[in-house]
């Protein structure tokens, strides 16, 4: 049966045996190699979402809202909708 406790392994062990041990060299690699862990994997994230989202919903940016906004028509406001008369007061 697995062990679901706090006491198993992990990156964070290294932070957390450091801290424990006063060893700040220590602390410090295992911040230093969380931090590198955590931006691989981010790295690799948008690598795959760069492979699942349409080329239309991509823009320059990496702005999706922006591209998805610029696909829609432009709506006018009710003072400019087709058919009514401009000059016409209240």
């Amino acid at each position: 049966m697995p062990n679901w406790s706090w006491e198993g392994g992990g990156r964070g062990r290294f932070v957390v045996d450091g801290i424990a041990q006063r060893d700040e060299a220590q602390t410090f690699g295992g911040a230093i190699l969380i931090a590198a862990l955590a931006m691989v994997t981010e790295l690799f994230l948008a690598g795959i979402q760069r492979l699942v989202v349409p080329a239309p919903l991509r823009s320059r940016t990496g702005s999706v809202r922006r591209a998805a906004r610029a696909a829609q028509p432009e709506l006018r406001p009710a003072d400019q909708a087709p058919g009514r008369d401009r000059e016409q007061g209240p």
